[in-house]
């Protein structure tokens, strides 16, 4: 049967991220051969082109399918994806009054906006607790344990007070996203 609340998927997915992401740098920390500039520079170069490419076709459908106020909109959110934040774009862009799912094609961005984040963050939390920690796994494990508990709190808190910006933002996903990196 089905899950209620849908969107099982996206936590899975989050969780797999975070497992595969915490697993490569682990091995490079391990290794010593860990560079934040190497790391980044790998994330663009897997995402970038695939990324532009999405987001140039949706733009030349859109010049032809969308009136154009949804066309605008669709680049507005262009622009938030291409910078990593179109999870903040969609936040304050989706609702009972905003335009139907369907007029906006880069919606499904949002979930690499969170990702995108967490890339940005997580290599250098891994790196400071690898650190302190001396490599000692019991303590890295630790400190992930407390992105868990602290993300998941404010998840729960988020989701009685503004179930959107739990559902959207980074805070509230990171928890999914370490216990990836629990796994790893």
């Amino acid at each position: 049967g089905r899950i209620p609340g849908g969107f099982v998927g996206v936590d899975v997915f989050f969780v797999i991220s975070g497992y595969l992401i915490s697993s490569i740098i682990f091995a490079a920390l391990r290794a010593n051969t860990f560079s934040l500039v190497r790391f980044y520079e790998r994330r663009v170069r897997r995402i970038l082109p695939a990324l532009l490419s999405v987001i140039a076709f949706c733009l030349a459908a859109g010049f032809v399918l969308l009136m154009p106020g949804d066309y605008r909109q669709l680049g507005r959110s262009a622009l938030y994806a291409i910078i990593a934040s179109s999870n903040v774009f969609f936040l304050g862009n989706t609702g009972y009054f905003d335009a139907d799912a369907a007029l906006m094609p880069l919606l499904h961005t949002w979930s690499l906006g969170v990702e995108e984040q967490f890339y940005l963050l997580w290599p250098l939390f891994l790196f400071v607790c690898f650190k302190l920690s001396k490599g000692h796994v019991r303590r890295i494990q630790f400190c992930l344990l407390g992105v868990v508990v602290l993300s998941f709190g404010l998840n729960l808190w988020q989701l009685q007070t503004v179930p959107k910006a739990a559902f959207f933002l980074l805070q509230t996903r990171a928890w999914e996203l370490a216990v990836g990196g629990l796994l790893a």
